[in-house]
């Protein structure tokens, strides 16, 4: 729609309503002119009329140059269902491949055996490509000594040392692997050698029989502290001797200790709190706690104590050198039954079964580090284990029961930063029934012991089920120039003949090319980069040339990751703003890039297969560099011939025909539901609900109407990724804010009330479906213009 267009349209809106607000209401009413929004990770805009400067390209006349694309009619012409037909084609073919590798003793072509890796590698491309499950890997089993009874088990951060306590302290060295050697792993230089077998107690001199021993770890050489009635030690577990000692005078209670500095917090029987260090010739009273409620916690680096004062208040102490430099009440927001405390660098957690309350250490705005925010756990929390050992951020290793669809329970762990709601997929856990479970700091191993029998396991840090793990591998890659290591990668997916965590092997290679070509684009940035030093210009320039020399092999790979990377570059260069603002400079780096996109698209041609993200890319490449909707109509039949039930390179085309760009009302809409038909349903009614999922930011809410959405269709298309259990954490916020901005805005038109009625019982529906599946809700949905339409079906 032309910037005249658009003013007329407000024009004759003012005029109608007589009033300024109507004329708000009118730009998202049924008829909007539509709101300039984001296509990819840019924000392109019409003309402004203010200042108008005429250039040859793609600007003429204060008018975007853009050809329009006027007609879809040979996605039309597909008959109904004939992609659908050609889909289960190829499934036909793949399945068949399937059984032919099954019958052949060398590994199948689309797996990480068939490829020498790096070790380090290995487990990790494991875990993108979806070839290994999260599930706990058995290593080793301890036999505790039959006069070791009752003993809590604990590891230290590394997992190499496991430690026996009752009423003495007995430890045992276990054999240790790097974080990358599973138990099938062949033989490593960094193995430690360790015995199952071998126990040695610890003497505690002048300890109390009677009373249990408490003990915590610190440093990286295994350094203990521990107590033991009114006695508390340091213990270097190596030498195995106690280094210092002392008698506090009451009985201890709790002991917690500051993982980085070895200065801890103790409180003894009558609830005293007191501070000292692991020289244990410094003590510093703190007050007092109520031994009812969880213990207070001190901070790896020693810079605060943090506690409950009541159920509905924390407290926090600031501390330096054993120094109290500060102390201040926090409230609670809603608070429930308090559960535990935990404290890292940057958050103190005060956790609830289905809550936590973080207090930011370093907040963004003044003064919120004196208030908590409170976040709803959709689980229900059992224990939460502390991974804050350097140098990794601070994180949990949480352990929970999800619940099941059938109303049931599952006991799981799962990796989290629970402070900024980030958190990965959940791990199974066997019940424990009257056993105990440890994880070591660093979280790699975790131990089950059930009665005189210590079970050892190897997991997987940080597991990841979606996308995001394969876009930071291609940007770590590229950024050390593993080039043959992206190059198997990208050999493995375009093999795969079966989708892995629930996506597309065209997905996840789109992925791939995105984290590559972004990375790529960084390091030219760089290398330029005045701000940076001479060292780290040198080594994003050196990083470039290697990107660069691998480029000039035009793999197939090569080639679609280049053309991606002068696509960002040309918008990178044109900016978000109004066409009127781009200088002359930008405007001929925009041509300059995208015409060099073009080329490069031109030598992908000669390619065996071209993968559908570049199909995509030459779609946005072709509406950049003026071509008219028929250039690009014989390349769209043979991109969906290949790929007939893929939408990675559908949203591109749905842009295109976006007002913005030159299309008309309803076009996006209308070009949606002829792929939809000619995949044919269910399949396609999917697909239909995740096009308009990608127009939707393009427009107010309620915009069903303006852009002739079929909304019944994409209620089946929703319903249908649900089934197909599509549907991920981001993905399903999607969805359901998809349903709740359909109709929701003033002047949008009302919707059925059978529409309503389904609408609604769809949005408790994927409610409950997120809630089985993730623990709480993502930031994204927390937003304000997104939690009002959440907060019904996922509590904050």
């Amino acid at each position: 729609m032309s910037f005249q267009k658009v003013v007329a349209t407000l024009i004759r809106r003012w005029a109608a309503a007589l009033g300024v607000v109507a004329a708000c209401f009118a730009l998202i009413g049924c008829e909007p002119a539509p709101e300039i929004m984001a296509v990819g990770s840019v924000n392109p805009r019409l003309v402004s009329q203010d200042d108008v400067k005429e250039f040859d390209w793609p600007v003429a006349g204060g008018q975007w140059q853009v050809a329009r694309p006027t007609s879809i009619a040979s996605i039309r012409r597909l008959q109904r269902g004939s992609m659908g037909d050609r889909f289960a084609e190829i499934q036909r073919e793949r399945e068949a491949r399937i059984e032919a590798a099954a019958k052949s003793v060398k590994p199948a072509p689309w797996s990480v055996d068939a490829y020498e890796f790096e070790p380090e590698h290995v487990i990790w491309l494991k875990e993108l490509l979806g070839e290994v499950d999260n599930e706990l890997q058995h290593q080793l089993v301890v036999d505790i000594p039959s006069e070791i009874k009752n003993a809590k088990v604990q590891l230290d951060f590394s997992g190499r040392r496991l430690l026996l306590l009752n009423n003495s302290l007995t430890l045992c060295r276990l054999p240790w692997r790097d974080w990358y050697a599973t138990p099938t792993t062949p033989p490593q230089e960094t193995d430690e050698p360790g015995s199952p077998d071998t126990f040695d107690r610890i003497e505690l001199p002048g300890a109390d029989l009677q009373s249990d021993v408490m003990a915590e770890f610190f440093g990286d050489a295994g350094m203990i502290i521990a107590a033991q009635g009114k006695n508390l030690f340091t213990i270097d577990c190596d030498k195995k001797e106690i280094v210092a000692s002392t008698d506090v005078g009451n009985r201890i209670v709790y002991i917690d200790v500051a993982v980085e500095t070895g200065d801890a917090i103790g409180v003894d029987e009558f609830g005293k709190l007191f501070l000292f260090n692991h020289q244990l010739n410094q003590m510093v009273g703190l007050g007092e706690v109520d031994l009812e409620l969880p213990m207070p916690v001190i901070s790896p680096e020693a810079a605060r104590v943090s506690m409950y004062k009541t159920k509905t208040s924390g407290h926090v102490v600031k501390i330096q050198e054993l120094v109290v430099l500060d102390r201040y009440d926090v409230p609670l927001q809603d608070a429930g039954e308090p559960l535990a405390m935990r404290s890292g660098r940057v958050y103190d957690l005060w956790i609830e079964k289905n809550a936590v309350h973080k207090r930011p250490n370093y907040p963004n705005t003044q003064g919120d580090d004196r208030k908590t925010f409170r976040a709803t756990i959709y689980w229900d929390i059992v224990d939460v284990v502390d991974r804050h050992t350097l140098p990794r951020t601070y994180s949990q290793f949480c352990i929970a029961r999800r619940p099941l669809p059938d109303g049931g329970t599952q006991l799981v762990g799962f990796d989290a930063s629970l402070g900024n709601r980030n958190f990965f997929a959940p791990l199974p856990l066997p019940d424990l029934d009257d056993g105990q479970l440890a994880a070591c700091g660093s979280g790699m191993r975790v131990c089950i012991a059930k009665g005189q029998k210590v079970h050892c396991y190897y997991r997987i840090l940080d597991y990841t089920s979606g996308l995001t793990g394969l876009y930071d591998a291609a940007r770590e890659f590229t950024w050390n120039a593993k080039t043959e290591t992206m190059e198997k990668l990208s050999s493995i997916i375009l093999a795969l003949p079966e989708d892995r965590h629930d996506r597309r092997p065209q997905q996840l290679y789109s992925e791939l090319v995105r984290g590559i070509s972004d990375m790529w684009w960084t390091v030219d940035v760089r290398k330029d980069n005045k701000e940076l030093s001479d060292d780290e210009r040198k080594e994003s320039q050196e990083a470039f040339d290697k990107i660069e020399a691998w480029a000039a092999k035009k793999s197939t790979l090569a080639l679609s990751s280049k053309m991606a990377f002068h696509s960002t570059k040309a918008w990178s260069a044109r900016g978000g703003g109004y066409s009127s603002t781009v200088s002359q400079d930008g405007w001929s780096v925009f041509e300059r890039e995208n015409r060099l996109g073009i080329k490069v698209w031109e030598e992908l041609q000669t390619q065996d297969a071209i993968p559908a993200s570049a199909y995509g890319q030459f779609i946005q490449l072709a509406r950049d560099t003026g071509l008219e909707y028929a250039d690009v109509s014989d390349v769209l039949k043979e991109c969906m011939h290949r790929y007939p039930i893929d939408d990675t390179f559908h949203h591109e085309m749905m842009n295109w025909l976006l007002e913005k760009w030159g299309g008309s009302r309803g076009s996006s809409t209308a070009y949606a539901a002829a792929v939809a038909d000619a995949i044919g349903p269910p399949r396609g009614d999917f697909v239909y609900s995740r096009l308009v999922q990608r127009i939707a930011p393009n427009y107010p809410n309620g915009f069903y109407r303006y852009a002739q959405v079929d909304s019944g269709r994409v209620l089946r298309g929703l319903r249908e990724g649900m089934r197909m259990e599509y549907w991920q954490k981001a993905s399903t916020i999607e969805s359901m804010l998809l349903l709740g901005k359909a109709h929701t805005g003033p002047g949008a038109t009302r919707p059925s009330k059978a529409y309503t009625r389904q609408a609604v019982e769809l949005s408790q529906e994927l409610g409950e479906y997120y809630q089985s599946r993730y623990p709480m809700l993502l930031s994204e949905g927390t937003k304000s213009h997104n939690l009002p339409l959440l907060r019904p079906f996922l509590p904050k």
